[in-house]
């Protein structure tokens, strides 16, 4: 008997040793990410829209400001506005916001509360701020930026909040943080080595990379030279696109890549100093 209970005990002993290895691996292999409280902010950089001609920017903040907006506002006296505007018409005005609400030239209002998104991969919600059609005005190499707000009457003021600025590397809120032209976003999305939006961005923005226009395909880096490369190896919607590479580039990687697919149409240019605006 002694040995039965011995051999027993070793046993159950062991299999709380187990459960508490499991229950170890699941509280510190699998730690959950608590998102910061009290951030109201604009979202580094832009992105463009890839099945209609747009703009968009964003705003971020944590669970207690969404609260604020949108679950404890029963009365609906706590509204989010989003307005885009070009930068100049935002930097002139950053020391009153509200002349550039009342009269700056801007585009954007209340924004829909029913399509603020919650993103699990950082704990943070986001409010979209989109500008359309900016092709149709020649404006895709203008300087545009956003800026978020949102306007509390539950006192019987107007009482505002405005997002901070997007943070850079540096962890500094800087408007040239969220402050891009349509022209930069698209060339940095064609570029993407991960992502394949060539076919819908030429489909979308006809006047990206067209022969002798003022907004060609960039390629600054040996990087974007592969990724060019191996897209319009790979598709003929980029047929006919005229291409500008680095001089320094080509220099480092050659240009027999580049020869081999200009049979499809291809007119690249090897330049010195070229910018996108």
């Amino acid at each position: 008997m002694k040995k039965s209970l011995r051999i027993t005990t070793i046993l159950s002993c062991v299999v709380m040793f187990l459960i508490s290895i499991v229950l170890s691996i699941t509280l510190y292999v699998f730690p959950v990410k608590a998102a910061s409280s009290n951030v109201f902010e604009m979202e580094y950089g832009a992105s463009v829209k890839l099945s209609t001609d747009g703009l968009r920017f964003k705003v971020r903040m944590s669970q207690d400001y969404y609260d604020k907006i949108v679950t404890n506002d029963t009365a609906n006296q706590v509204k989010l506005y989003g307005y885009i505007a070009p930068v100049e018409q935002i930097d002139s005005r950053a020391d009153n916001y509200q002349d550039f609400i009342e009269h700056g030239t801007r585009v954007g209002g209340v924004l829909d509360e029913s399509k603020i998104y919650y993103q699990s991969k950082d704990g943070y919600y986001y409010a979209n701020i989109a500008l359309t059609n900016l092709g149709n005005y020649n404006y895709q190499g203008k300087s545009f930026s956003a800026i978020g707000f949102i306007e509390d009457t539950s006192s019987g003021l107007a009482r505002y909040t405005y997002a901070d600025f997007a943070k850079g590397t540096d962890g500094v809120p800087d408007l040239n943080n969220q402050t891009r032209t349509q022209y930069q976003v698209i060339n940095s999305a064609m570029l993407d080595g991960e992502k394949s939006y060539e076919k819908d961005i030429v489909k979308t923005y006809t006047w990206y990379g067209v022969a002798d226009s003022a907004y060609p395909i960039i390629v600054n880096t040996a990087e974007d030279y592969d990724t060019l490369v191996a897209k319009m190896a790979g598709t003929a919607d980029l047929a006919d696109k005229e291409v500008y590479v680095k001089e320094t580039v080509a220099d480092e990687k050659g240009t027999s890549a580049f020869e081999n697919v200009k049979g499809n149409g291809h007119v690249v240019t090897y330049y010195d100093g070229y910018t996108v605006v």
